[in-house]
């Protein structure tokens, strides 16, 4: 006759239990670290033009399809290290080389240096500056005004931004080309490009208006003082 008990395997359960009551003594450490997020007052930022892209997107047809592109190369000055995001980018200066533009097709690349910068006055140089920056009491995003010139002429454009994970600037703007007296580059681009240009309606159209997007990640350096994100601040207190 057979004496004493067999033991039976531990449940799932209760490893998840057991688990789970480790966590709650050590009160956190369990739980995955929350990426710092650079602030203000404890970090110093700086611009970076290596960080930094630049797109754009034109329309065609009456419908107004978007034709995107970037330019690849420009040219920064001005700026230097500060104690807020908005302190990086004050005083930022640039210039493009139309020559630098990339929409995806080499064949419409060509004909818009040719026919479009091609025909502007200054060779279709862009240039420009940041002329006034501000940022919400939130500090998640922020307006500001941009002086750029091209054909000859300068003009003053609003732009608002986001500011993402503390570091990271998501810019939008947008112009129409005839206020710098490009209408004749305009044409000359549709021209060449009206069979591209011609939606189901027949017509040829493409638009002045051009949408501008700047994204740049500034670089930050932290001095020994805990950053904390939102997510870190409302962590359990670790009890002794």
């Amino acid at each position: 006759m057979k004496t004493g008990f067999a033991l039976r395997p531990l449940s799932s359960k209760f490893h998840i239990i057991i688990g789970l009551s480790v966590c709650w003594l050590l009160l956190g450490d369990c739980k995955p670290k929350t990426p710092a997020v650079p602030q203000p007052g404890v970090c110093k930022f700086t611009f970076s033009p290596a960080d930094t892209s630049l797109e754009w997107k034109a329309f065609k047809f009456t419908d107004k399809a978007g034709v995107g592109g970037k330019f690849t190369k420009f040219k920064t000055s001005g700026t230097s290290a500060a104690d807020s995001q908005e302190g990086a980018i004050a005083g930022l200066a640039f210039e493009i080389d139309s020559k630098d533009v990339d929409s995806g097709n080499p064949d419409r690349d060509a004909k818009i240096k040719s026919q479009f910068f091609g025909t502007m006055k200054e060779k279709g140089m862009i240039s420009g500056s940041l002329l006034s920056v501000s940022v919400s009491q939130d500090r998640k995003s922020g307006t500001g005004n941009l002086k750029l010139r091209l054909n000859g002429i300068e003009k003053e454009i609003p732009l608002t931004f986001v500011i993402e994970n503390g570091d990271v600037l998501k810019v939008k703007g947008s112009i129409n080309v005839n206020d710098w007296n490009a209408t004749s580059s305009l044409n000359a681009l549709n021209q060449v490009c009206k069979d591209l240009h011609t939606g189901k309606d027949g017509k040829s159209v493409l638009w002045p208006d051009v949408e501008i997007s700047i994204q740049t990640r500034l670089k930050s350096e932290c001095n020994d003082q805990e950053v904390a994100s939102e997510a870190d601040k409302t962590a359990p207190v670790k009890q002794d």
